[in-house]
């Protein structure tokens, strides 16, 4: 693999939905976000963590299939795959990660009933209820 397709300009971060995966992976279930910070033209000259922990992060199912498809393609561009290669599609959600206003951490699962401190308890019902969190 030649150099130009391992270096790649940050505002690709955004682009290909790694910058969304990594979110969502990482940041999201910590109720954080890890953001980019754009000149006048678009280029990333910074970036910040965002949140104070307290709130689960999630995005409509709508706009986490097109940022998972964006990641999907990307990563498709660095990997040869084998003879019968099937794209797996979003793999569901069946529990998230956040904490009680005493800092406890508990785990969401679905089927149960969210607490009332829950922030957007009704989304995060919802989510967990489709599998799309």
């Amino acid at each position: 693999m030649s150099n130009e397709r391992l270096i790649r300009p940050w505002s690709e971060l955004m682009d290909s939905g790694l910058l969304w995966l990594v979110n969502r992976q990482v940041f999201h279930p910590m109720g954080f976000s890890l953001s980019l910070h754009l000149d006048e033209h678009g280029e990333p000259v910074g970036w910040s963590i965002i949140g104070d922990g307290g709130e689960i992060c999630a995005f409509p199912y709508e706009l986490e299939q097109e940022y998972f498809d964006k990641v999907q393609a990307t990563l498709d561009a660095y990997r040869r795959p084998p003879a019968g290669y099937v794209r797996p599609s979003m793999v569901p959600v069946t529990a998230l990660r956040t904490h009680r206003p005493d800092g406890v951490e508990v785990v969401l699962v679905r089927g149960e009933t969210i607490p009332d401190y829950v922030p957007d308890r009704d989304i995060i019902a919802a989510l967990l209820a489709k599998g799309d969190a």
